[in-house]
């Protein structure tokens, strides 16, 4: 009988092993008020991202500012929730936990926390492009869709959702299943799903594209024809469209990896529908369609046509931006991703976080929000980031007087709440860098904030004639990246002379 734990000659660096790639998760709401009840929720993975089978025991300092917290917790296989926790006052925090480690005791920390009176929004984090052994593809790494949902609620924290299969793999069993477990899971203030699917195209009509639903009982796109079929079909984005359209129900969709080099999406060519696509995937772990020269090169390479963020910018679409992991283990916020042995090529172990600005956890709104552009894109870290021009928030459309652009002032401002390290923001107008912040941000929660004023004439600065906007306009948005690793997006804001 084979004995099981490990040789004795490997016993003395047995726990080492064991730590290796551990990771603590404690997740506590970006935005809070004073006094207001909250859940601290802890959990802990291994190497494989799954829960721990060893309890892991956390010890809980005393902290400025945090209220009713335990002394200790103990953490296993299923999460903790540590309930009616509160803030005293106004200001950033992070909550630190320690445990022992071969003698050391290390520190592990949450998400930084703003709290401030009478906050007008909060911002929510989720995962809307997730794939399950329902479409079919990396059928050995994919798992149940129902396992995604458990993860992302129980594993990882995340307030919203969606699993967007291929349809290709797709039939009318597995989409009642889907619909049935977005039902279900549905749970207002808690846990919002959202009901999703994968649309293919080849490059020249469309690219890859994700569909989403407001309500639970819309049908899939499918066409019974052979140019339909594949993981490249020849079937125009319009058809998706004209389905979508054609079942009368609220619906958008986000183009995805747009920069590929062997499925990209050629701005140039005219496909944008400002009603049904208001968001851009900025980031998976495939890489980025920001830019050509992007820090994250994507997958397969990147093209050299204008397929890029900035390139539909310039073209007067106006996108806001999310980030999602599209990775294909159906383990939505974690840390792993699915190139496995045999994998043909390289991708980001760190999966993309969307953030959208809403007043409520809640399916309208959220929808809403999304609509409106009210989003941010992260790589991974739950970093608030507030881009504001003239008082308007990221994803507003400012319109001006053909009087007023000429002498408007428009003033810039940025707010970067992290746990500190290096970082670079750089200001972007009409897809160029014109303005950078090189920081150092304190080790305790900070919020940092940053002022520019663009005084140059609008007139001599104005895109004339863009093909999906043709009123003058310039276009803003913020990149911070961390000198660690990882980045962070706002969405844009557009100055549009009428």
């Amino acid at each position: 009988m084979a004995k099981s734990g490990y040789p004795g000659w490997a016993k003395d660096e047995a726990e080492k092993i064991l730590w290796l790639g551990r990771c603590v998760h404690i997740v506590v709401p970006s935005i809070l008020e004073p006094d207001e009840k909250f859940s601290v929720r802890i959990s802990v993975v291994g190497p494989d991202q799954m829960p721990i089978d060893k309890a892991l025991v956390l010890r809980i300092p005393t902290q400025r500012g945090w209220r009713n917290l335990p002394a200790v917790v103990e953490v296993c296989a299923e999460p903790v929730y540590l309930k009616e926790v509160s803030l005293a006052e106004e200001g950033c925090y992070h909550l630190e936990a320690r445990f022992d480690f071969l003698g050391d005791s290390e520190s592990v920390y949450s998400n930084p926390v703003w709290c401030q009176l009478n906050s007008p929004t909060r911002l929510f984090w989720g995962d809307i492009h997730i794939h399950s052994i329902d479409g079919l593809c990396t059928p050995y790494a994919t798992k149940e869709p129902r396992f995604g949902m458990e993860y992302a609620r129980r594993v990882t924290f995340l307030d919203f959702v969606a699993i967007t299969d291929h349809i290709r793999g797709l039939n009318a069993s597995k989409w009642e299943k889907q619909r049935g477990l977005v039902r279900e899971f549905n749970k207002p203030g808690e846990f919002v799903p959202i009901l999703g699917f994968e649309s293919s195209h080849r490059s020249g009509q469309g690219g890859d594209n994700n569909a989403y639903y407001r309500g639970f009982d819309p049908e899939y796109f499918w066409l019974d024809r052979e140019d339909m079929k594949g993981a490249n079909p020849d079937v125009p984005l319009e058809e998706l469209w004209s389905f979508l359209e054609q079942q009368n129900i609220d619906f958008m969709t986000i183009p995805h990896h747009t920069g590929r080099r062997d499925k990209y999406r050629d701005w140039n060519k005219g496909r944008y529908s400002p009603n049904n696509e208001p968001l851009f995937e900025i980031y998976s772990m495939w890489g980025s369609s920001e830019c050509y020269d992007s820090r994250y090169p994507l997958r397969g390479l990147n093209s050299e046509q204008p397929a890029y963020f900035v390139d539909a910018l310039r073209l007067g679409c106006r996108y806001g931006v999310i980030a999602s992991g599209d990775d294909h283990t159906t383990m939505p916020g974690s840390e792993t991703s699915s190139a496995l042995p045999g994998w043909p090529g390289e991708t980001y172990s760190h999966k993309g976080i969307a953030g959208i600005f809403a007043s409520q956890l809640n399916r309208d709104h959220l929808w809403q929000a999304m609509k409106e552009r009210q989003t941010l894109a992260s790589t991974y870290s739950r970093v608030p980031l507030f881009f504001e021009a003239c008082d308007n928030p990221a994803g507003s459309v400012i319109k001006l007087s053909p009087a007023a652009s000429e002498r408007k002032m428009r003033q810039i401002s940025v707010k970067l709440l992290s746990n500190g390290g290096a970082c670079r923001l750089s200001l972007l107008r009409n897809g160029k860098v014109i303005h950078v912040w090189d920081s150092m941000l304190p080790s305790e929660p900070h919020m940092a904030e940053f002022e520019f004023v663009d005084k140059e004439a609008f007139e001599s600065l104005a895109i004339h004639n863009a093909p999906f906007l043709p009123q003058p306009f310039i276009v803003y948005y913020v990149r911070v990246d961390f000198c660690g690793g990882g980045t962070v997006w706002s969405s844009p804001i557009w100055f549009v002379c009428q």
